[in-house]
């Protein structure tokens, strides 16, 4: 009696331990005060943070249709510590000093951007789908893990109950 109390008891912790364990992986200690998606450094000079400002209001409200007749897209605006970053795609030296003329070279450098993706994607007849993530499969995997190990201990129970 007291065996298959210990084994039950053991087998429930490694259920939910196995259970567990992706959920402890997806967290991030570092530092959970400071949201997610904050782009700006945790001591920006407001001198940076107004060119950024500045920058914005040219690039996406005031001369957004100047820019769409343009050769390249702007993909971000950054501020970091010393500079405010214009991430642009294609990224050539032409367009490049095409916005260092605009906003001047002391505290802007154009870099290459990347466009951004979202998760979800609409086909041709406008319904959305979802992409597949390597955690959705490593998910998977634990739970039938934790169904394996549930099965297994159901099975030592059986046999030890039936031992003389």
């Amino acid at each position: 009696m007291l065996k298959s109390k210990i084994l039950k008891t053991a087998l429930l912790g490694l259920c939910l331990l196995t259970l567990a364990t992706p959920a402890m992986a997806a967290t991030k200690p570092e530092s959970p005060d400071r949201p997610v998606s904050s782009d700006i450094p945790d001591q920006a000079n407001p001198e940076i943070l107004g060119k950024q400002k500045e920058i914005d209001q040219y690039l996406f409200i005031d001369n957004i249709d100047e820019l769409k007749q343009q050769d390249f897209t702007v993909t971000h605006t950054s501020p970091t510590m010393t500079h405010v970053e214009i991430g642009i795609t294609p990224y050539s030296e032409e367009y490049a000093n095409y916005l260092y003329d605009i906003f001047g070279t002391e505290l802007v450098q154009v870099v290459e951007g990347n466009q951004a993706y979202t998760f979800f994607a609409s086909d041709t007849t406008g319904e959305v789908t979802t992409m597949t993530t390597e955690q959705d499969s490593s998910s998977t995997v634990y739970i039938l893990g934790a169904l394996l190990l549930l099965a297994f201990g159901f099975i030592a129970l059986r046999r030890a109950k039936s031992r003389p």
